[in-house]
């Protein structure tokens, strides 16, 4: 699955009831991401009909009413365009 890597710039502490148990300098950061690509159910869209949501809103309100949502992992390279610098990128990338 596609996700990102985040270092952090600082060591981050684990503790249990106040006493240290490990420590662990600069830490990678691992998380699986959402690449905003969303194929729905005719059902699911028409519950917002004429209202305004967000795709994440959408979608844990289902998650929360027990609805199925399946994941589709992603393997691909692929380039985030949600803001003008990294569009920017994405456009000299594509001229390449």
């Amino acid at each position: 699955m596609y996700g990102t890597r985040v270092p952090n710039t600082l060591g981050v502490i684990e503790l249990k009831k106040e006493v240290l148990k490990n420590i662990t300098e600069k830490p990678i950061i691992s998380s699986l991401v959402n690449a905003g690509i969303y194929v729905l159910n005719k059902k699911i869209i028409g519950t917002k009909k004429n209202k305004k949501t967000s795709m994440v809103d959408l979608i844990l309100e289902n998650t929360e009413k027990r609805k199925k949502i399946g994941v589709f992992p992603m393997h691909e390279n692929w380039i985030d365009v949600g803001t003008k610098l990294n569009l920017d990128k994405a456009k000299k990338h594509l001229k390449k």
